[in-house]
């Protein structure tokens, strides 16, 4: 997706015209990725189709090195634009991070997995996976249509494997959602950081 920034004025002549109008926005949509999907964050052009929602959070969502299952990149939390794998504690954050997926039909089901590392604390610093129909995230509230993907995911300091099965009702266009929340107290480095995606 690509944001775009937009303004007009009328030209009656070269040397006759109006003000400029007030900014206006658009985005573009994300171009359909198709199944099978394996995304390692290691494709420029790839990661350039995830929309991470970060607002004006200490604690975002980055595509970077700083970790990586194996080396190279991954989707993770960061609190200095993707330098390190860390997060500030005493900083509240709901951030989110999304890919739209077209799921093709004439399948019985599907495997959706990912490989995850991240401490935080118990139902307070954590990640949670989401599937769904396409939807604006927002807090922490579960997107309209999603569900989630297994429970609440942190106390993990060595990349986890996350597998899961998902029926033929997820046909057509599925967004894949991770939500990365924290509040502003206690927790445990590092954040969420996801690789492997397939």
């Amino acid at each position: 997706a690509i944001d775009y920034m937009w303004h007009v004025r009328s030209v009656c002549s070269s040397l006759d015209t109006s003000e400029w109008s007030s900014d206006a926005f658009f985005s573009t949509t994300q171009p359909l990725q198709h199944l099978p999907y394996l995304c390692t964050f290691d494709s420029q052009m790839e990661n350039s189709q995830w929309i991470l929602l970060n607002g004006n959070s200490e604690n975002q969502w980055v595509i970077d090195n700083a970790i990586g299952y194996g080396g190279g990149n991954a989707l993770y939390i960061s609190n200095d634009s993707g330098a390190t794998h860390a997060y500030s504690i005493n900083s509240s954050s709901s951030v989110w991070a999304y890919r739209d997926v077209c799921f093709d039909d004439n399948h019985l089901a599907y495997q959706l997995s990912f490989d995850f590392k991240g401490m935080g604390q118990n139902a307070a610093d954590y990640m949670q996976a989401y599937i769904g129909k396409p939807a604006a995230p927002s807090g922490t509230a579960t997107p309209n249509s999603a569900v989630k993907l297994g429970g609440q995911l942190s106390n993990a300091n060595d990349w986890t494997h996350y597998s899961f099965i998902l029926d033929s009702t997820y046909v057509g266009i599925q967004r894949i959602y991770f939500l990365w929340t924290n509040n502003n107290s206690v927790g445990v480095l590092p954040p969420a950081a996801v690789d492997n995606l397939f």
